[in-house]
């Protein structure tokens, strides 16, 4: 006579308790990779890979059109804004987005469209040029969202005394030096900030020498407050 076991006949089932420990471990896993990846960060990684990109083609694509032309683009040949000189110490800024209205298709025989920021209109990609008419040299300037080695090999890395950045066209106040990455002509660099905020207040270099007997160090420069008359802090 052939045993049955009765065992093989139970049927195994998890408990009430099992399944929300089970439950609860997926969730901190979860979490922890989530945590780990970081998707806002990596996305902001990829608008920056993007931004590096879109500069480079449109770099080429620039030097192209001047050794065709002997000039670079015209605002009115590149961005969908009007040129403007507001605070603006030398030359034109206007913005680029070939996806807007106004954007010219003067580009088109280049490439398809001008490139737009990611994160287009929050940050913009800006047009630098000499003048209106027949611009010698160009500047491109973009804000990063992450703090990217690429800013610091232009030199308008960010960093958490200066978020934006330190590059860009002068003007009154730098409100236009807020950008940490661009292109320009070989003729030509990006213009940089001489200045640091500190506290949220400019603050302008002091000239070198001994301020408050301190010696300037250019490794640490010296800044004043904003008049240059008040008791000096390192920035």
């Amino acid at each position: 006579m052939k045993l049955i076991n009765k065992k093989s006949h139970i049927k195994k089932c998890f408990t009430f308790m099992e399944l929300l420990i089970i439950i609860t471990v997926i969730a901190v896993l979860a979490t922890a990779v989530l945590l780990l990846l970081d998707p806002k960060k990596q996305l902001e990684k990829s608008w920056d890979t993007k931004r590096k990109y879109e500069l480079a083609q449109l770099q080429k694509v620039l030097e192209n059109w001047y050794n065709n032309r002997n000039c670079y683009p015209r605002p009115d040949e590149i961005c969908y804004t009007n040129p403007t000189s507001s605070n603006i110490n030398q030359g034109l800024i206007c913005y680029i987005c070939g996806k807007e209205p106004n954007s010219p298709k003067r580009l088109s025989s280049y490439f398809h469209t001008p490139p737009c920021d990611p994160q287009h209109r929050i940050k913009r990609y800006l047009y630098h040029v000499d003048n209106q008419n027949c611009p010698s040299w160009y500047r491109i300037y973009t804000q990063f969202s992450n703090v990217d080695p690429s800013g610091k090999e232009v030199g308008c890395q960010i960093s958490n005394a200066h978020p934006q950045g330190i590059c860009g066209p002068s003007g009154n106040n730098n409100e236009y030096q807020i950008y940490s990455y661009g292109i320009s002509s070989q003729n030509v660099d990006l213009e940089k900030s001489r200045g640091t905020y500190q506290c949220g207040t400019y603050c302008a270099c002091h000239p070198c020498g001994e301020v408050g007997g301190t010696p300037c160090d250019l490794r640490k420069k010296i800044y004043s407050t904003s008049n240059c008359q008040n008791e000096c802090r390192r920035c």
